[in-house]
């Protein structure tokens, strides 16, 4: 989230203070953007980081809410909304088993299949 990224929350601001996650209490401004960027990159809490950056995917992203993905850990396929609500509601604890699915999928390196046909890789 360098560069563009910077572009894509500041167009989003308020939004992406809205989903921040209350730890994190970003301050107004640029400082705001600094201090959001500082907790990415410091893995205090790994999972909540990568299922962060997934609800900013989401949201101001490409990534498709309604695209399906293997939830290995519960066994079963999800829409990545789906699967976002699931771990939301789980204990710390619980929510670190999702840490590298959610990196994956922020990495492009996850098999997903897309809702619409038409953005089926040919």
């Amino acid at each position: 989230m360098r560069i563009s990224g910077e572009k894509i929350l500041k167009a989003h601001d308020g939004d992406w203070r809205r989903m921040a996650a209350p730890e994190l209490s970003p301050p107004p401004g640029r400082d705001g953007y600094r201090r959001l960027d500082d907790w990415l990159g410091s893995n205090s809490d790994p999972a909540d980081v990568q299922i962060f950056v997934t609800r900013l995917n989401v949201a101001f992203g490409s990534q498709d809410a309604q695209a399906t993905v293997r939830d290995a850990i519960a066994g079963d396929w999800v829409t990545v909304e789906s699967l976002l609500k699931r771990v939301k509601v789980l204990p710390p604890d619980r929510r670190a088993a999702y840490q590298t699915l959610f990196e994956n999928l922020n990495r492009n390196d996850l098999m997903v299949t897309p809702s619409s046909p038409a953005e089926c890789v040919k």
